[in-house]
């Protein structure tokens, strides 16, 4: 049953990376076909087996992973896509009872979701990184405002930096590692969260025409029309009958392009962590 269940998700996350490369979209029926396979596959073998545990752990892994992805999506971390695609995970991957947290013994959907935040930082620092060298005449122009309307921020984190490092050379060995570890980190911290923010402003925002609006598009900048606001940035995603209605105004002249927000396709990660979970033995390395 493992290998089977194993053998879907690989499929899904296959067909997942390639929609979202090449149309920044997953397909709901990869998504819903990954969560019914999973729970169907299991379904079978607990029938069979007369096991209720083995449906039990599918439907538990679907819970806590929709709750994980409930959190990402509010948070504004991931789209529709991306958290539909860790509940198909959860439910084909499940969760095994009783739970054991033991080093050498963690559940696997545990040890996936540790690898997806460790690939998916590095991939999307590398991805920050092309689109920075790609625009970096645009990425240039827009960090040097940021940094000047940072200043204060950036000069605070620097002067608690310095008295902290000031603190360290007084202290003992320990704290003085410590005090100087802390210092880094805040003023590194600073500054990565204006490259970020400088990347995503000159690089991943694009005045898209209404016509190619999809559904769960992240709205830049709030779109107002005759007084009215239509839709915007707090709105989690564009729906569908919102695009409907900006489809309308735009036949009639009255809009013809919207600030969008394009986000780096973030299925791979999802696909590297899984064949990590299952290729290389971290649980004899946790």
């Amino acid at each position: 049953m493992e290998f089977l269940l194993a053998g879907v998700a690989l499929v899904g996350l296959a067909v997942g990376t390639y929609t979202d490369i090449r149309t920044r979209e997953v397909p709901d029926w990869a998504n819903f076909g990954m969560i019914l396979a999973g729970l169907g596959i299991r379904a079978a073998y607990a029938a069979d087996a007369l096991d209720f545990s083995i449906l039990l752990s599918g439907l538990l892994g679907l819970g806590v992973c929709f709750l994980a992805a409930s959190a990402m999506y509010y948070a504004g971390q991931w789209g529709g896509g991306d958290s539909k695609l860790l509940m198909g995970i959860g439910s084909l991957m499940g969760i095994d009872l009783p739970l054991r947290f033991v080093l050498g013994s963690l559940p696997n959907l545990l040890v996936f979701w540790l690898l997806l935040l460790f690939t998916g930082a590095l991939y999307g620092m590398a991805v920050s990184v092309v689109l920075s060298l790609k625009n970096r005449d645009r990425l240039l122009a827009q960090l040097a405002p940021m940094v000047r309307q940072s200043r204060l921020k950036l000069a605070a984190v620097v002067g608690f930096s310095l008295a902290l490092a000031a603190f360290g050379i007084l202290a003992d060995p320990y704290m003085r590692l410590l005090s100087f570890a802390v210092a880094g980190i805040g003023v590194l911290t600073m500054l990565l969260w204006l490259y970020v923010r400088a990347v995503e402003v000159s690089c991943m925002i694009k005045d898209t025409p209404v016509g190619r609006l999809v559904e769960g598009d992240w709205i830049a900048e709030d779109v107002v029309v005759d007084g009215k606001r239509l839709c915007g940035p707090k709105d989690l995603g564009i729906e569908r009958k919102q695009i409907a209605l900006l489809q309308e105004l735009a036949e009639q002249g009255k809009l013809v392009t919207v600030r969008v927000k394009e986000g780096i396709p973030f299925v791979p990660p999802f696909l590297f962590a899984f064949i990590l979970t299952w290729v290389w033995p971290l649980q004899q390395l946790l």
